[in-house]
């Protein structure tokens, strides 16, 4: 079996995760939605959905890291820009019904897959502190204001979703752009 099949299926889990949770994404949904042949599912899966969901929760970790390392803004202003931009994109593609594929497993009762979340937001914490040094920012208030920004981040896409709308997560990325503006200066 093909590993094209294994990573459309990992794409797919992501997608759903962020858009249905842990508990509205199944072997089934995975399969419709990536078109992967049934019976490939527990070839590259054999430990089942907990394996599926961990191997998705640590691509989309490792993907947004490789995107955070790979940026070089001016200014702390441009970090947070730059950070929020993907999130803004995943919430107007989705015409606001779909948010973060890790906090979703998280916050899910299932504790399996929850342990790689963990993880994710460490590594996430430690490139977005970089990155706020590289635009400038000194490390203890970028280590500082690293956390906080993922928190802040994940809540306004929480609340988007709830309100149907762009204005909360709109609303904290302006508050995140005044903070490290005055941290700067």
């Amino acid at each position: 079996m093909s590993s094209e099949s294994r990573d459309r299926m990992i794409a797919a889990a992501t997608r759903l995760l962020a858009r249905d949770g842990l508990e509205g994404t199944s072997f089934s949904t995975v399969l419709a939605e990536s078109g992967a042949p049934r019976g490939s599912i527990y070839h590259h899966f054999p430990e089942g959905k907990d394996q599926l969901v961990r191997e998705a929760v640590e691509e989309v970790g490792r993907r947004f890291v490789i995107y955070l390392d790979s940026l070089a803004p001016a200014t702390p202003r441009d970090a947070v820009r730059e950070v929020t931009a993907v999130w803004r994109s995943v919430l107007e593609s989705s015409r606001v019904t779909s948010g973060c594929a890790i906090a979703a497993v998280a916050v899910a009762g299932d504790t399996g897959p929850r342990a790689a979340t963990g993880a994710v937001f460490i590594a996430w914490q430690a490139s977005i502190s970089a990155l706020l040094q590289r635009s400038g920012l000194n490390r203890s208030t970028s280590d500082a204001i690293a956390p906080m920004m993922i928190a802040s981040i994940e809540g306004a896409l929480v609340m988007s979703r709830a309100q149907e709308s762009l204005t909360p997560f709109d609303s904290v990325v302006a508050q995140l752009e005044r903070l490290v503006t005055t941290k700067s200066g």
